[in-house]
């Protein structure tokens, strides 16, 4: 959509072309604020078209809200113009006219006079401009006078033809790094907007399109201007393409009260990622220059691949509040494309902006990439705390290589520093990096127990997130995510006399890989002599159960420890016990139904028996 202001009225207006789905009919949607308010209630109109309305470029005038389009009809059929009525539209009057002049299969995009500032001159016609780009180089502006009583009074015709003088507009689409995707120029037509505006004594308006300087494009703009003795006439005119290797494409102009004009458009190159850039003059520079700097006001980080389509057109416009700041939005590629609005005033240089990102973590041996933005800078530059190295620090995306002191610390600080256009501007901001270690894990030494026998773990692990102890045999841990749990063997391990046992460690974010080990646990019948096994014998009957079963056990020489551990690994019960032997009724039923195990420790021996509860 376009969305537009009516100075005069203090009015916003929105338009967008839309199609009927179920008869196939085009039209445009134009809404009117019902007071200032942009957020506040719209006057809406649809106006009907006999094809379909493409292309709609809008303007404010002093009898009408003027509109072009580009027609098609399976192919393009020509360019027409229409006029909207402003006086009933702004009342929300619902019987609005409209006035319709086309189709001119020779003329492609055309631009209607859109005013700043005060309105026009009573009864002047809306301008309608069209550019000869690749034909004659002529500047075309026609007359569009609108009679309101009597709608078939209207004329539309050729006012003044303007010759330019000799440019090239064949631009071969705009490099992007990274990709062989070019983006499309649209170098056969003006762009938005065609500003107006009255100082009185004279008119002006300002045009611009892209021509081809070298081997880069640059923006072409005229100021147009008439008095009451005078057509319009070319008063100025100039190529902006600064002599490097950039391309300025996709511009849009405006002037303000004082005659200061700007002139903002789309930048790219093939080591340049699409941004925005603005320049402008001021009253009284040399004819055909722009003088100001070139800001680069927001940078792109990425290109646009798969698809050249780019932007369309953009929009430079006057603050009307106090009709010297210009506002600009145009798009920009971060991550896919972007639309940005700024703001700015010449007079007085907005401060540079400096953003490198969230503060991250990136795991040890994974090359960090900082994405920074800046805005309102001439030029950035990454710098660090640390022992790294940072290969191209003018870059917005960069990579960092991390030193063995970063490493040893663990964690190092990324700065973006960006400079203004003003002497002494200065921005920076900082990034805090975490290095992230991956995990570490020792699952202990071979061991060989006695085949009745359960295994006390003493397994190490650093760096890591989770913990999982698995078994090629038929066994079971006490606690599968504890570095000390218990292991049972099962029958299998015994027929087997080994079981080997795997911890598993998940790595912590952001790092992908983890770590695991393995240790082999040898089932032996005859080592382990009774005298030296603090247990002899447990049992739990029933067993499964409701909850409620009683633990017996025999042989106990020592004191020891009797514990209940739920599937999770932790103590739902646990009491002293002297030697001898050992019988206690339990009642779990307030637990969960799962696996339990029952757990007698006597700090030299750990024997552990399974309790299934349903």
């Amino acid at each position: 959509p376009i969305v537009i202001y009516d100075e005069d009225a203090d009015r916003w207006i929105a338009s967008q072309f839309a199609i009927e789905l179920s008869n196939g009919k085009s039209y445009e949607l134009v809404a009117v604020s019902a007071t200032g308010d942009p957020l506040g209630e719209y006057y809406r109109y649809a106006f009907e078209f006999d094809h379909f309305n493409d292309y709609p470029k809008l303007g404010v005038w002093g009898d009408g809200y003027y509109c072009t389009f580009n027609f098609f009809s399976g192919g393009f059929i020509g360019s027409g113009v229409a006029a909207f009525e402003r006086e009933k539209m702004l009342v929300g009057d619902p019987d609005a006219n409209m006035v319709f002049f086309g189709y001119f299969p020779g003329k492609f995009s055309l631009q209607p006079s859109d005013f700043d500032g005060g309105l026009p001159p009573e009864g002047s016609p809306a301008y309608i401009a069209t550019a000869n780009i690749f034909n004659n180089k002529q500047l075309e502006i026609y007359e569009f006078a609108v009679d309101w009583d009597e709608p078939a009074n209207s004329t539309y015709q050729l006012g003044v033809s303007l010759n330019p003088g000799y440019f090239n507009a064949d631009v071969d689409g705009i490099p992007q790094p990274g990709t062989n995707t070019r983006l499309d120029v649209l170098s056969q037509m003006l762009m938005f907007r065609l500003a107006y505006r009255n100082f009185g004594t004279y008119e002006t308006m300002l045009a611009n399109h892209t021509v081809k300087v070298g081997n880069r494009a640059g923006i072409k703009w005229y100021e147009l201007r008439k008095d009451d003795t005078t057509n319009w006439y070319i008063y100025q005119q100039g190529v902006y393409a600064p002599d490097d290797d950039l391309h300025r494409w996709m511009g849009s102009l405006a002037m303000n009260a004082d005659g200061t004009i700007a002139l903002g458009y789309s930048v790219s190159s093939s080591s340049h990622f699409p941004s925005i850039r603005y320049t402008g003059r001021p009253a009284d520079a040399p004819p055909g220059e722009m003088t100001y700097d070139e800001i680069e006001a927001v940078t792109g980080t990425s290109n646009q691949s798969g698809i050249s389509r780019w932007g369309d057109y953009a929009n430079m416009s006057v603050d009307p509040v106090d009709s010297t700041t210009f506002w600009f939005t145009t798009e920009y590629s971060r991550s896919g494309w972007k639309t940005r609005i700024i703001s700015f005033n010449f007079d007085s240089l907005m401060p540079p902006v400096a953003n490198a990102g969230q503060d991250a973590s990136v795991c040890q041996d994974t090359l960090f990439r900082a994405f920074g933005s800046v805005t309102n800078a001439k030029s950035h530059l990454w710098t660090t705390t640390g022992d790294g190295i940072l290969p191209t620090p003018q870059n917005l995306s960069v990579v960092y290589f991390r030193g063995n002191g970063d490493l040893a610390n663990g964690e190092f600080w990324l700065t973006l520093t960006a400079e203004g256009y003003d002497e002494g501007m200065i921005s920076s901001d900082s990034i805090h990096v975490e290095i992230v270690f991956r995990p570490i894990v020792d699952a202990g030494n071979d061991t060989t127990i006695h085949l009745d026998a359960a295994f006390q773990a003493d397994a190490q692990a650093s760096n890591y997130e989770n913990l999982l102890w698995r078994s090629n045999g038929d066994g079971i841990f006490s606690n599968e995510s504890s570095l000390q749990t218990i292991y049972t063997p099962g029958e299998q391990d015994k027929l087997n006399r080994t079981a080997k046992l795997t911890l598993i460690a998940s790595p912590l974010s952001p790092c992908s890989f983890g770590d695991s080990d393995d240790m082999n646990l040898a089932l032996d019948p005859t080592i382990g002599i009774a005298e030296e096994r603090a247990l002899e014998k447990i049992s739990v009957k029933p067993n499964p159960s409701s909850g409620k079963f009683t633990v017996t056990a025999s042989g106990i020489n020592r004191d020891a420890t009797i514990s209940i551990l739920n599937s999770a690994g932790d103590i739902v019960f646990t009491q002293h016990m002297q030697p001898g032997d050992y019988s206690r009724a339990f009642d779990l039923r307030y637990q969960p139904a799962g696996i339990y195990l029952v757990q007698i420790n006597t700090g030299k021996t750990t024997v552990v028996e399974k309790v299934i509860i349903q």
